[in-house]
């Protein structure tokens, strides 16, 4: 049984528990004031369900430790030898097999069999030199261990992550024309406010020249002072323009169809859902795991096609006016 069984046995009694505690043996109201509940009921049940939770972040920890035990214990079954490695030769072949990991464990052993090269002096020369000539890579590899975290980290198996990774990548592929689409519609509407709110800029500086000019030979307080009131009546005299540009902007939001990006989303949450398995996925859009999930796996180019990356799309969304939030088919 690994440490999440053992978690997930746990959670369930203490879950249970609480449920047999709160939520049994309870009279239904009959519009007495007696017939409610007490003060020590309320008491009483708030100090059950405190210590429950102290009992689930119990649990949590516990499942940690496990975790970390189970790991200690992987790396040791792969460093275990019927002998001590004494000779230089010995490290040599040991040497490149840990770096299949970069985790503490293998780190240490990789430190202590350098160290041991370092102590043979002169006599390790020859058995380095021979394992150079071999050209081998010896990299930890980073990349497992990052995988490896993910997978712990969201409850996945390997496979899962495979399935995952071609699955996104292949709904990618697929929607790529109607994506690369609805990005020039995006850029060429980005285009039109940018240029209309310039527009409005050039037309806001030229009124302040004018006005400016208007206070040559005033003091300082009385340019401030009027300068003052010249921006309150600007304001007040565009707030109309404004308020109705705004409105106009939240009836577009609210009555655009569904998006290219919208659409990619809902693929492969569809998709995902598939592959853990409903509980799982909706467990996972609870805690807001899900988006992270997928956008890891998925890569910087599932990323940016949905406006979460740098440059390419990762601006979608942030312009007023554009495609912001979900369109309808977003929850």
């Amino acid at each position: 049984m690994n440490a999440k069984t053992i978690l997930s046995t746990l959670a369930c009694l203490v879950l249970g528990s609480a449920i047999a505690t709160t939520g049994c043996g309870q009279k239904k109201a009959s519009g007495n004031a007696k017939d409610g509940q007490t003060a020590r009921d309320v008491v009483d049940r708030k100090t059950r369900v405190s210590e429950l939770s102290g009992q689930i972040e119990n649990l949590k920890k516990q499942n940690e430790l496990l975790k970390s035990q189970r790991d200690a214990a992987q790396a040791k079954a792969q460093m275990v030898r019927v002998k001590v490695l004494n000779n230089p030769e010995d490290i040599i072949k040991e040497l490149p097999g840990l770096y299949g990991s970069n985790d503490s464990a293998f780190q240490r052993r990789r430190i202590h069999l350098t160290e041991s090269l370092v102590d043979s002096g002169e006599g390790s020369l020859d058995a380095i030199e021979e394992f150079l000539n071999q050209g081998q890579d010896t990299e930890p590899d980073i990349a497992a261990d990052a995988r490896k975290r993910q997978l712990d980290r969201y409850g996945i198996t390997d496979e899962q992550y495979v399935q995952l990774e071609a699955n996104i990548k292949e709904t990618l592929e697929v929607m790529k024309p109607t994506l690369d689409a609805d990005k020039e519609r995006r850029d060429a509407e980005r285009t039109k406010r940018r240029e209309a709110d310039e527009k409005r800029r050039d037309e806001f500086r030229g009124k302040m020249r004018e006005f400016s000019a208007t206070l040559e030979g005033l003091s300082e307080e009385e340019r401030r002072q009027k300068m003052g009131e010249w921006f309150r009546q600007q304001r007040d005299a565009g707030a109309p323009e404004r308020e109705a540009r705004e409105a106009q902007e939240r009836r577009d939001r609210e009555n655009r169809e569904p998006t290219a990006t919208d659409k990619l989303r809902e693929a492969v949450e569809a998709n995902v859902k598939v592959i853990v398995g409903a509980d799982q996925f909706e467990a996972m859009q609870n805690d807001r795991s899900l988006g992270r999930m997928i956008g890891e796996i998925g890569g910087d180019e599932y990323r940016q096609a949905i406006g979460g990356g740098r440059g390419g799309w990762g601006d979608w969304g942030r312009g007023r006016g554009g495609d912001q939030g979900r369109g309808r088919g977003g929850r």
